[in-house]
């Protein structure tokens, strides 16, 4: 994320909404004051800083489950691999969008209710219609213990615990932190000494936009199976 992306998103999401909406977010470093923006009916208000894990329900467990099925159905499918004899080979793009799909499809309505009642933000009453039920004790740690420990006889240079690998991803880069100039275009707009470029940028893309073309069955198809082509060229894992 960068603040010039995040700036663009904004804009088009306001341009999404039919009545006024808030919008809460958390202090990134990439979402930049958008007071001097003008929005038809977004408003938005910052969490407090270092608050996100407590009032955030994605923060409050659903991100960490959803890695932890993602994980675990990574490591499942190298070991697949292995298991029948075949070269242990990176995933690519595509394999990855699969795997994220899937492990989206494993999280069930009660994690999220869980998490939202966890983070506090929700009344009372709307807390006891949901029926939430209590976490329920299971194996699935154990599973996926087991699977690290089968990756590391395949791997020996493979050594992390659960928490380890699931959390492996937390010193990635999210963000690009704003240079000088960046600081200093932002104060100018502020002040109203200078237009936003994600302003300005905007109106010309809308001068030149072309009528939309519309798009046939076949065409779309095509379109469709060489992105996936796309995808298939670039391996990695994560």
């Amino acid at each position: 994320m960068t603040g010039d992306l995040w700036l663009k998103w904004l804009k088009w999401f306001d341009n999404q909404l039919e009545k006024d909406s808030l919008l809460l977010i958390d202090n990134c470093p990439a979402h930049f004051d958008s007071n001097h923006l003008k929005f038809k009916f977004l408003k938005i208000h910052y969490l407090p800083p270092n608050s996100t894990s407590c009032l955030q329900p994605m923060d409050a467990g659903i991100i960490k489950t959803f890695k932890s099925y993602y994980r675990k159905l990574l490591v499942t499918h190298l070991i697949n691999q292995f298991d029948k004899n075949q070269e242990i080979e990176l995933i690519n793009i595509k394999k990855a969008i699969y795997l994220i799909d899937d492990a989206w499809k494993l999280i069930d309505e009660g994690t999220i209710r869980r998490c939202c009642r966890h983070s506090g933000i929700l009344p009372n009453q709307f807390l006891k219609d949901l029926n939430i039920e209590p976490e329920m004790k299971n194996s699935k740690n154990d599973e996926f213990i087991l699977l690290l420990k089968n990756l590391n006889e395949i791997n020996e240079n493979f050594d992390m615990t659960v928490e380890e690998y699931i959390d492996s991803d937390v010193s990635s880069q999210t963000f690009e932190i704003p240079n000088d100039s960046e600081i200093l275009e932002e104060v100018l707009v502020n002040a109203n000494l200078k237009t936003s470029n994600v302003e300005e940028n905007s109106e010309t893309e809308e001068d030149l936009d072309p009528e939309p073309k519309y798009i046939t069955l076949k065409e779309g198809e095509e379109a469709m199976n060489k992105c996936i082509s796309y995808f298939e060229q670039f391996n990695f894992v994560q």
